[in-house]
């Protein structure tokens, strides 16, 4: 495992899978406890979601939870394609506002590592995806912000139109707003 640090958002991290290929198929290594520790400190897997995600153009998130939970995540595409996205909205950090979006794909053996606090969206380039998440922290509804996906302020650039988007992504604040509540 090959861990390529994200100079957008302090902690943030590529991560090159290895891939064993013979004539019978492939493994990819997505998690190894004795790899991760020497370059993403403080994180040990407490869930795992897969996510589903129909349309091209379709937007999810950005999410992320607040204290005191830890939920630091690894993402990686298993099918399909998507674009994935942080963006740094820890107060404090020297990269707060900042945003950091890659290309994921079933193809690649890459995935990212968001840490805690950071809001994190992806961005579906196929009809249909299949996301992984390795959590760090359970999930606690009673703890999850977010910033609106299309916040002028942040200016991500989308590979694609936003398509679908749910009404609750729609509705969260922009990063300013939520900047002054926190």
């Amino acid at each position: 495992m090959n861990f390529k640090r994200v100079e957008d958002i302090k902690g943030a991290k590529v991560i090159s899978n290895p891939r064993y290929v013979d004539s019978r198929g492939s493994l990819t290594r997505i998690w190894d406890r004795d790899l991760f520790p020497n370059s993403i400190t403080n994180f040990t897997p407490a869930q795992i979601n897969l996510v589903r995600i129909y349309g091209k153009g379709t937007i999810k998130g950005l999410h992320f939870q607040t204290f005191p939970s830890s939920e630091a995540k690894v993402v990686i595409c298993i099918s399909g394609e998507i674009f994935d996205v942080m963006v740094d909205v820890r107060n404090g950090s020297s990269t707060f506002g900042n945003y950091f979006g890659i290309t994921l794909n079933s193809s690649h053996d890459n995935s990212v590592f968001v840490p805690a606090h950071v809001a994190h969206g992806m961005q579906n380039l196929s009809d249909y995806a299949e996301v992984l998440y390795i959590h760090g922290d359970f999930y606690d509804a009673s703890l999850e912000l977010g910033i609106n996906a299309l916040d002028p302020s942040i200016n991500i650039k989308w590979p694609l139109w936003p398509g679908n988007m749910s009404k609750k992504d729609l509705g969260l604040p922009s990063l300013d707003s939520l900047r002054k509540g926190l």
